[in-house]
């Protein structure tokens, strides 16, 4: 099993963008998560839409990181 604490650890040493992103698409998250029956789904597909690049961006630095780095977070779970 993965060690999400450290992927999270490791993602935090990214470049400010992604922390940025990462930062706003948990407090999206959080958002939806607590008020999920007052948001309009509009506005959520909206916003999806219009970051999409963000999660491409926040994929491709995962991969990057599980590349480099995947055994040694593998092994220390």
């Amino acid at each position: 099993m993965v060690d999400k604490t450290l992927i999270l650890r490791k993602l935090a040493e990214l470049d400010l963008y992604l922390r940025q992103v990462t930062a706003k698409m948990a407090k999206f998250r959080n958002i939806v998560v607590h008020h999920y029956g007052g948001i309009d789904a509009e506005i959520v597909v909206g916003i999806l839409k219009k970051n999409l690049g963000d999660f491409s961006a926040f994929e491709a630095s995962i991969l990057s990181l599980l590349e480099r780095e995947g055994d040694h977070i593998v092994a220390s779970s």
